[in-house]
């Protein structure tokens, strides 16, 4: 039963966070504003760079291939994933679309400057999906920051370029919103790791918050009184990406990253990781891509998600909602 336990629980952490219905998006308004930001001609050359970088970069299976056109977080996470496909042939990508011919969305002149597209579902999903770029500063190029499905049950309003260099992001200002959007992140990790609401007014039990509970929750009851499985949430410190709604709301894209950490109570009974990417990350062997691997020691597993929330003015009240997420990637495993 030790052995059983342990691999059946830990595969639970690679479950899609996606749903499986069709969402009505609005579509963003085009301004002449918009235009002087980033036009749909320049878009495009954006757009089709970026689709090079991630062909050539997926094809190769290496990073270096990415070119200057992706940026982190995502290059981090297609780094894993390069890492875990070259240790088994047959894991998959997560494919990003993207459309050249889509309406950009700015968040304005202010550096870091950001642009989102929406895009038809991918992947054999029917949400559709939030497509995010970033540009740190005037020398750089608009980089691919990553890509969230968007839930069914989110309500989102029109997103709208602005060109304002003193309230673009981020130098907004903070008290015009229900919760500050540069802390937005920070608090909802804080909500995951105490599966408490604090001042921060998230929907109760949003997709994510459930499903990473309920995966917590079913490795504690596997595990029983063998050893003991804790989860911690931090904002990973890397510049959202902030757009506005004609609401005088904003849409914020944040990346978290929770640790998962395994303890067995018993120093004879090791954990047993089996066909799991942990597996795979702890024995790095091709030949044996379902090798299984004992873990005497406490064991932490690093996880990056991509969270998307839509976060009201002050003056609208109600709540901040969590509209989409990416998969869960898992980046990194350390034993001791």
């Amino acid at each position: 039963m030790r052995r059983v336990w342990a691999a059946l629980a830990i595969g639970l952490l690679t479950v899609s966070l996606t749903a499986c219905q069709q969402q009505e998006v609005p579509q963003p308004r085009v301004t002449s504003a918009a235009e002087e930001v980033v036009g749909q001609d320049r878009y495009a050359v954006i757009a089709e760079q970026t689709v090079e970088a991630l062909a050539a970069a997926d094809k190769a299976g290496k990073a270096d291939k990415l070119t200057a056109r992706v940026g982190q977080p995502l290059r981090s996470q297609r780094t894993a994933q390069y890492k875990l496909r070259s240790l088994k042939d047959d894991a998959k990508l997560p494919v990003i679309a993207i459309d050249p011919q889509a309406t950009p969305v700015s968040s304005g002149a202010a550096y870091p400057r950001s642009l989102v597209v929406f895009g038809e579902p991918t992947d054999g999903q029917n949400q559709r999906t939030l497509t995010a770029w970033q540009q740190k500063n005037a020398r750089s190029n608009y980089q691919l920051w990553g890509q969230v499905s968007l839930f069914p049950t989110a309500n989102l309003p029109t997103l709208t370029s602005t060109l304002d260099n003193l309230p673009g992001y981020p130098k907004l200002n903070a008290q015009a919103y229900l919760a500050d959007p540069a802390k937005v992140v920070a608090a909802y990790a804080a909500y995951n790791s105490t599966q408490k609401l604090a001042a921060v007014p998230f929907d109760k039990d949003d997709p994510v918050f459930t499903q990473l509970k309920e995966q917590l929750d079913a490795l504690r009851e596997n595990v029983g009184d063998f050893g003991e499985i804790s989860m911690s949430f931090a904002d990973s410190g890397a510049p959202a990406v902030v757009v506005s709604t004609d609401d005088q709301g904003v849409v914020v894209i944040g990346e978290m990253k929770y640790s998962t950490k395994y303890e067995s109570k018993s120093r004879v009974q090791p954990i047993i990781f089996k066909g799991t990417p942990e597996s795979l990350m702890l024995s790095g062997s091709k030949d044996d891509p379902d090798a299984e691997v004992a873990v005497d020691e406490p064991l932490t597993s690093q996880t990056s998600i991509l969270v998307a929330f839509y976060i009201p003015s002050k003056e609208a009240g109600g709540t901040v909602h969590v509209i989409g997420a990416s998969s869960n990637v898992l980046e990194s495993v350390k034993v001791g």
